[in-house]
């Protein structure tokens, strides 16, 4: 059944216009954890690999994370399978290790359930010690075999992580005495008071959404927690009542000063809550229904993503939603109107209206190929199982609700044509084997959990073929693709493109159904900036019609394609 849905959607791909704007940029698979069970009797010199997660993190607001401050990068998932979390650092050019890992155990599977989490890394105490804060899936406090489920493993000079925490306590609860937390998490100081506030995000689908607490007196010894703020409704508030977090993203939305938390809650035309920060352990919030947002909007299922992407001082939000489609939010200026559905916009749709899948994940803003121009980037599960970026075209002041200031990349997928689905979901960005930022790495995990068949996390790592200039330095082996001009046009119009390296190119004219029109220029061209004239006919020389068309430059392993317009 799922090689014929691919069959389908691979066939509507071929006449869908957006096929010509998704294009491959090399990423290659460098790592993987390895089949999740491989070691079942547990005498291996590792622990079992990781089988199934939903969540991971690869860097905090400082940087990458190194725990142990020995230049090697780490980052960090939770295997909901294992009930184990992992940390797993660089040990070389693409090679990772578990450096730590951690299992809870407890009598009575009543007491951990496991498939849920959150995983933190801050310094509470601000001693200059990184910690792991983790938060087990946890119920009934006060029982016989009763825990507090926040356990935080403070680093010493002694060795990596501690086996036993360093410190721990219960946070606030829901009224059937459960903590499950989606792994949407984040620990920094929201309010501004020069203490770090813990964000948790619940999805026990109860009566508790979001709590927030914080260590005032910064002392493990003597440790003064408190509880800021519980997001707590009942079973009259309707509205929120029962409703799970799916992602979350934290920043001054608006420009006021304040800092927002915006959550998204799980499933389909949920409710989107905004929680403001409006003075020292003060908070508002504001929530917004799908009578109020965009009709078309089911919901996002990946990370939530603020950015200001045209540089113009204004915040836009980005939603990976269900069935396959990204939306921005723009022209925010009040919280209180901040997702009403004028202010949505449909930038991307992966696949044909008739075909519901598939459910974007992930959720991450960077330049993973860095060339300049920043991305968002999400996973897409089944049928799909790809990492695809929607880089920024537009520059300074272009407009954001336009779709052709976005491209999209497809940098990674997974063999469509066999039986087993990885259902890949989080992913992290950054340099994580130190090898420079021309080889910037993407980890993500999976959610399906094919416990001894396919790996649980994979990385994949940008391949830029470089060449030493004159000055000793080194260059991407890319180019630079620029609007063509005049647009529209009639009867021709310039492209001009750059070579950061001498290389072959070729630049192609497509209509919109994917056809080529003509080649304009197809063979070696030295390092520099170059000119093509169209002059609107084809390759026998024939007028073309009016209407949208495509140029397409490839050169050293990269495409970019832009939109024209012939108007006559």
């Amino acid at each position: 059944m799922k090689r014929l849905l691919f069959l389908i959607i691979a066939l509507n791909l071929c006449v869908w216009s957006s096929a010509l704007q998704g294009q491959t940029r090399t990423f290659t698979k460098v790592w993987d954890g390895g089949l999740g069970g491989a070691d079942p009797d547990g005498t291996g010199p590792l622990p079992k690999n990781l089988v199934r997660a939903w969540g991971m993190i690869g860097a905090i607001p400082s940087g990458p994370i190194d725990i142990d401050k020995d230049g090697k990068n780490e980052f960090i998932s939770y295997d909901a399978t294992l009930k184990r979390v992992f940390v797993w650092e660089s040990t070389g050019d693409n090679a990772y290790e578990v450096a730590w890992h951690k299992d809870k155990d407890v009598e009575g599977a009543s007491i951990l359930v496991g498939s849920e989490r959150s995983v933190m890394i801050t310094d509470l105490d601000e001693d200059g010690n990184l910690e792991l804060v983790m938060i087990w899936d946890a119920h009934h406090p006060d029982s016989t075999n009763g825990f507090n489920a926040m356990e935080i493993f403070e680093h010493d000079a002694s060795g990596f992580l501690p086996d036993t925490p360093t410190l721990t306590y219960d946070p606030p609860r829901s009224e059937a005495q459960q903590i499950r937390l989606e792994f949407m998490s984040v620990a920094t100081d929201v309010d501004g008071d020069g203490v770090v506030e813990l964000i948790l995000t619940y999805r026990d689908g109860k009566n508790v959404l979001l709590s927030i607490i914080s260590l005032p007196g910064k002392d493990f010894a003597s440790p003064d927690w408190i509880v800021e703020y519980v997001d707590s409704t009942t079973t009259t508030d309707s509205l929120r009542f029962g409703k799970k977090v799916h992602s979350m993203t934290v920043g001054d939305l608006d420009g006021d000063g304040n800092q927002d938390m915006l959550v998204q809650c799980d499933g389909d035309y949920q409710p989107i809550v905004v929680y403001t920060a409006t003075d020292a352990n003060t908070y508002e919030l504001v929530m917004f229904n799908s009578s109020v947002y965009h009709k078309d909007y089911k919901g996002s299922a990946a990370k939530m993503i603020m950015a200001d992407m045209d540089d113009d001082g204004t915040k836009e939000v980005y939603l990976g939603a269900r069935g396959g489609k990204i939306w921005v939010v723009s022209g925010i200026t009040d919280i209180a109107t901040a997702f009403d559905s004028t202010n949505f916009t449909l930038i991307a749709n992966l696949l044909p209206e008739d075909i519901s899948k598939p459910e974007l994940r992930g959720g991450a803003l960077g330049d993973a190929d860095h060339n300049g121009k920043v991305g968002f980037y999400v996973t897409a599960r089944d049928p799909l199982e790809s990492v695809i970026e929607y880089e920024w075209l537009g520059g300074v002041g272009g407009d954001v609700t336009d779709p052709d200031n976005y491209q999209e990349f497809s940098l990674y997928n997974d063999d469509n044509t066999d039986d087993i689905t990885v259902g890949m979901v989080a992913m992290a960005i950054g340099d994580f084997d130190g090898d420079g930022v021309y080889h910037q790495d993407i980890v993500f995990v999976t959610g399906n959990g094919n416990e001894g068949i396919k790996p649980g996390i994979f990385l994949i790592e940008f391949d830029a073929t470089t060449a030493i200039d004159s000055r000793g330095s080194q260059t991407p082996e890319s180019f630079a693709l620029h609007q063509n001009y005049p647009n529209p046009f009639n009867p021709a119009t310039s492209i001009v493109y750059e070579l950061f390296a001498a290389g072959d190119v070729k630049l192609v004219i497509y209509n919109i159904l994917g056809q080529e029109v003509r080649t304009l220029f197809s063979g070696h061209k030295s390092m520099g900036r170059h000119e093509a004239l169209w002059d609107g006919n084809d390759h026998e020389g024939k007028s073309m019609v009016s209407g949208i068309y495509y140029y397409t430059l490839e050169s050293s392993g990269f495409k970019e394609t832009r939109k024209m317009l012939l108007l006559k």
